[in-house]
């Protein structure tokens, strides 16, 4: 809700003080001296001054933007790079993004355009998978990553520090922050241009 301000807006480039003699006494307030009105409307223009200098302020009267579906807290989404259209993979875009979930925010159900690569660098995702199927791996995929765990359809399961899956186009998921602490994940996708990062799907509420 904005608060409506007690002064007049004024046009661009005029002063508070502008106008005739006449014309400011006929705003003029009973009992108000000359003094007083000029005071009244410095102090209404430097109130209108600090207000645009409030929400002009970098992070102030704007929506922070998320590009994953979430509930509940607000999942914060910072796409760190993308290439368009890169060697081998014409029609595509590669893409580097790190996304925080506070505790108690949820991912809504979606799938990818395309294939993304999630590690856990911080906390504990719960992940859960409606359609298809990832395996939780551990380890440096450069030597020799170990499977851990499955999740398969209807099934839900964590994902911890350290531990990475592959998304593919027909696996549809869910995923929460059920812990104390933000989940930090880092997500390397390979999507089709123009899509989003993630596209909701239809389905049953979130458990």
């Amino acid at each position: 809700m904005v608060e409506r301000s007690p002064c007049k807006r004024q046009a661009v480039g005029s002063s508070p003080t502008s106008g005739s003699e006449a014309e400011r006494a006929s705003q003029r307030a009973p009992g108000l001296s000359d003094r007083a009105v000029r005071a009244r409307s410095v102090g209404c223009a430097v109130a209108l001054a600090a207000l645009a200098l409030v929400w002009s302020a970098p992070g102030c009267g704007q929506r922070r933007s998320s590009s994953e579906p979430g509930r509940g807290a607000a999942v914060d989404r910072s796409a760190l790079g993308q290439q368009r259209n890169p060697i081998g993979a014409h029609g595509r875009s590669l893409g580097l993004a790190r996304v925080v979930i506070p505790p108690g925010a949820r991912l809504a159900l979606h799938r990818h355009e395309g294939t993304q690569v999630a590690y856990v660098q911080r906390g504990t995702l719960t992940y859960t998978v409606v359609r298809g199927g990832v395996e939780v791996m551990r380890g440096s995929s450069d030597a020799r990553a170990a499977a851990v765990r499955r999740i398969g359809r209807g099934r839900t399961g964590t994902i911890r520090v350290g531990e990475w899956i592959v998304e593919d186009p027909g696996d549809v998921h869910r995923a929460s922050n059920r812990g104390a602490a933000p989940v930090v994940v880092l997500l390397a996708s390979l999507l089709r241009n123009g899509v989003p990062p993630a596209t909701p799907v239809a389905g049953p509420a979130a458990r």
